[in-house]
C-alpha cells in the first residue's frame, strides 16, 4: 500500500489523494504531455464502478469539468442504466488517472495507477466494486487481486452502445447486470 496516510472525511480524503495524483510523474506519458487528470465522482460510496481510463473527446485532456465522462451516446446510456437503478450517485472512478491516446493503458501507466486505486478502494471501502468492461477486470485481477472486497464485471458501455444494437439480449444483459448490483447494496 501507499505510504499515504490521511485523516479526515472521505471526501477530504479523496481530494488530498487527487492532489497527490496531480503531481505524478512517473509515466513517460505524464513527462512529456500536458496531462489533465480526472477524479472519481459520486458520494453514494455503497458501490464503486471503475472504468478504464477517462473519456477523452478529439484528443488528450478534453474531459468534461463535472465528470469522468464526455456526453457521449454511449456514455449517456452508462448513466441511464446507473440512474435507473439508483445507481446514478455512485462512486465512479477511473483505473487509470489520466488521458491515454489512442489506445489501452500499457503496463507501466497500470501499475503506477495501481498505487493510486488501491489507496482510493481503501477510502471509499466500498461493499462492491463493479469492473467497467473486460480491460478493467483484468486489471484489477492483475494488480488489486489483494482486496476482499466483490467484485462484479459487467460489459464496457461503448461495447454495448456500438456492437449490440441489434442485440436486444446484450442490452438485456446489461440492465440485468444494473439490477443485480442495486439488490447487492
Amino acid at each position: 500500500m501507499m505510504d499515504i496516510k490521511y485523516k479526515g472525511t472521505k471526501e477530504s480524503e479523496l481530494r488530498r489523494l487527487s492532489e497527490t495524483i496531480s503531481h505524478c510523474n512517473k509515466c513517460s506519458f505524464n513527462k512529456d504531455t500536458d496531462v489533465r487528470q480526472c477524479d472519481g465522482i459520486g458520494n453514494d460510496y455503497r458501490v464503486m464502478f471503475v472504468c478504464e481510463s477517462p473519456s477523452t473527446a478529439g484528443g488528450v485532456g478534453i474531459f468534461n469539468n463535472q465528470s469522468n465522462f464526455n456526453t457521449t451516446k454511449a456514455d449517456d446510456l452508462f448513466n441511464k442504466y446507473k440512474k435507473r437503478y439508483g445507481l446514478d450517485n455512485c462512486y465512479t472512478t477511473d483505473f487509470v488517472k489520466c488521458g491515454i491516446p489512442n489506445g489501452k493503458p500499457d503496463s507501466e501507466k497500470a501499475e503506477n495507477c495501481s498505487r493510486y486505486l488501491k489507496k482510493e478502494i481503501e477510502i471509499v471501502e466500498p461493499k462492491v466494486i463493479v469492473a467497467v468492461g473486460r480491460v478493467t477486470y483484468k486489471l484489477l485481477g492483475k494488480y488489486i487481486y489483494d482486496i476482499k472486497i466483490p467484485i462484479k464485471r459487467i460489459y464496457h458501455y461503448s461495447y454495448i452502445y456500438r456492437w449490440c444494437k441489434n442485440k436486444p439480449d446484450k442490452y438485456y444483459e446489461y440492465e440485468n447486470n444494473f439490477r443485480e448490483i442495486a439488490k447487492m447494496i
